[in-house]
């Protein structure tokens, strides 16, 4: 409540109250619905656009990176960003109310930025999420997949190789081919690893993918 009373303040805006919701579930993070429809526009080649994450709220990261990123990007300003890589964006649209604002797409690739509307509200934004399978583009350069074993996994843990642990934990071109409850269980295992950097990359892994899935015994055990 204080997060929320705080970014609220420093926007000058108040936030849906199904944003604020999400956020007392789990303040930002990956969505297992991963896709919202795309409008009819000569922008977008594919049926929808793809949904990652939804941004929370920290002191100075999540949503209050806005103005910041606005500025950068040279975008319009009134705009609340909660998913984005740069090129594209999508933000809560305040530049014409404080409440209740649409939800909009901003494509940063034209020297002037666009601005689509794809949603009236974040409820209805939320209901249009659907979940599609999204695999990794090989065609961009430089993209090269590495697939480990579970042998070859078990050796990086034995021999304590830090660096290829860290690799595999934060590099999506890299695959473990095994049971995802096997390398739950890993995971588990790594969790109390020497190195700092792993046991992050551990937390991240399981509050970004897994959270969701894992029964109470096995979150417990985290």
């Amino acid at each position: 409540d204080e997060l929320v009373q705080m970014a609220e303040a420093k926007l000058q805006v108040t936030l849906p109250p199904s944003y604020k919701k999400l956020l007392k579930q789990q303040n930002g993070g990956r969505f297992i619905h991963n896709a919202h429809p795309a409008p009819q526009h000569e922008d977008f080649d594919e049926p929808f656009i793809e949904v990652e994450y939804i941004a929370g709220i920290d002191q100075n990261d999540g949503i209050l990176e806005s103005e910041e990123l606005i500025e950068e990007w040279e975008m319009p300003k009134g705009l609340v960003l909660f998913n984005g890589d740069g090129h594209t964006w999508l933000a809560f649209d305040y530049r014409e109310t404080s409440a209740n604002p649409p939800i909009v797409y901003v494509d940063n690739y034209d020297e002037v930025p666009q601005v689509i509307k794809i949603a009236d509200t974040f409820d209805e934004f939320l209901e249009n999420l659907y979940t599609v399978e999204i695999e990794p583009d090989e065609d961009i350069e430089g993209y090269s997949p590495v697939t480990y074993n579970k042998e070859e996994f078990e050796n990086m843990i034995e021999q304590d190789d830090v660096e290829s642990l860290y690799d595999i934990l934060n590099n999506d071109n890299y695959h473990i081919d095994a049971e995802e409850d096997w390398y739950i269980g890993k995971l588990l295992q790594l969790s109390t690893h020497h190195d700092d950097k792993i046991r992050t990359s551990v937390a991240y892994n399981i509050w970004n993918w897994y959270t969701s899935e894992l029964d109470n015994e096995r979150l417990n055990q985290f």
